[in-house]
């Protein structure tokens, strides 16, 4: 994207040209459910007809019992393909790929105290509705232990097209 001399900018062209940077402040934990939760923080709003690149850090805990599962809800219509890079458990490192929305793709968990860190990255091709690229996770088995999804996890959405 080019700019033109003192051409007022407006934040639509800089979103494009840059993307919607979204991060993580503070812990978001959950214990003893496996039932996909909304993540507080990694979401951006998306606009219908238009294509996007994503990609998003996310740092994590959890023990070698629940692991964690991570997922997407995007508008209807849309169509998400995304994949990963992460640790599966055992010092293995999984990468998976074309997944497609809303997934689930779990990833392993070690030692409590060991944060971990999964490497997502997809493509979203809107449909006819406006609405909201959303981050979900949740524990993979139910398990009294904490998970948690922590600060300086992000994302970044670019607009492409």
């Amino acid at each position: 994207m080019t700019f033109v001399a003192l051409e007022d900018v407006l934040a639509s062209k800089l979103n494009m040209s840059v993307g919607q940077v979204v991060h993580k402040e503070v812990n978001q934990i959950v214990n003893s459910t496996a039932a996909f939760a909304n993540d507080d923080d990694i979401l951006w709003d998306v606009v219908a007809g238009a294509v996007y690149s994503m990609k998003a850090y996310i740092i994590y805990e959890t023990s070698d019992v629940p692991d964690i599962k991570f997922g997407w809800s995007a508008p209807s219509g849309a169509s998400l393909s995304w994949n990963g890079l992460g640790f599966s458990g055992a010092s293995v490192h999984l990468n998976f790929g074309n997944e497609s929305a809303p997934g689930p793709v779990v990833f392993g968990g070690s030692t409590v105290g060991t944060p971990r860190v999964a490497r997502l990255t997809g493509y979203l091709t809107m449909g006819d509705s406006d609405g909201r690229l959303q981050f979900r996770w949740a524990q993979n088995i139910n398990d009294a232990a904490d998970t948690g999804v922590y600060p300086g996890s992000f994302g970044i959405l670019k607009r492409i097209a």
